[in-house]
């Protein structure tokens, strides 16, 4: 007999399981009554791999940047991706023809994959050493807050990604007066800034921004915070502090 109570069960569950993953538009039904309550049941007991994007095919499983931030933004909405291993592809190894990943960075593609468990769904001995190098820091950055971060809920922030947008992920702990921010500038977007307070955050009235990847720090009221990159198909990696 399965654990979770008995073959009926087991079996339902994994009925469930599978109509949500393989629902064409994969995350419309996520709301559904019972949905969300039976993956938390099943990611009580493991981890669940979102989204099967592959570099070339099949057509309708190629990676997409904005398909699989979509897909993830969606997620969390209804479960906490503590347990949710999300893909890390190559963006050089993409098919140009059916994606535009090769128009983003590895450390974009890497921060795709932060508010869950990522996983390199990939063949890494063809990353090429400017690759390597590039991935490097980034990945040293996430196991240093890797910890609090996993420990973290993580919600959706900004608008819902369509290749056009501003949009990310608050991480909040226990504890109100800090977390941190993963912000995207998606790469059809022509605004080379944005207003924090536009992301529909729920920070207090003064905040202090760093920058993990710079170390920059920025500090002032929370509303004349605005948030910066100079070039689209980019993204901040913050850690707030409120009073």
């Amino acid at each position: 007999r399965c654990i979770l109570g008995g073959k009926d069960l087991f079996k339902a569950l994994a009925k469930s399981l599978f109509r949500f993953f393989c629902h064409p538009p994969m995350m419309t039904t996520l709301g559904a009554e019972g949905k969300s309550a039976c993956l938390t049941t099943f990611l009580s007991c493991t981890r669940v791999w979102l989204s099967n994007r592959k570099p070339k095919q099949p057509a309708n499983a190629v990676y997409i940047p904005w398909l699989v931030l979509r897909d993830t933004w969606h997620a969390a909405k209804y479960l906490n991706l503590d347990r949710i291993q999300l893909p890390v592809q190559n963006p050089e190894h993409t098919d140009k023809e059916a994606s535009d990943a090769y128009l983003h960075s590895h450390a974009y593609a890497f921060a795709l994959a932060l508010p869950g468990i990522p996983c390199f769904f990939q063949s890494t001995h063809l990353l090429s050493e400017t690759a390597r190098a590039e991935l490097k820091p980034l990945i040293a950055l996430w196991k240093k807050h890797r910890a609090a971060l996993l420990s973290s809920n993580v919600s959706p922030i900004g608008d819902e990604p369509n290749n056009k947008s501003w949009t990310g992920f608050q991480f909040t702990t226990d504890d109100p007066r800090s977390g941190y921010l993963l912000i995207f500038r998606e790469r059809e977007n022509s605004e080379t800034d944005r207003a924090l307070d536009t992301l529909k955050l729920g920070l207090g009235k003064s905040a202090t921004l760093t920058n993990i990847r710079t170390g920059d720090r920025f500090t002032g009221e929370s509303h004349s915070h605005r948030l910066v990159l100079a070039q689209p198909a980019d993204f901040l990696f913050l850690r707030y502090e409120t009073k």
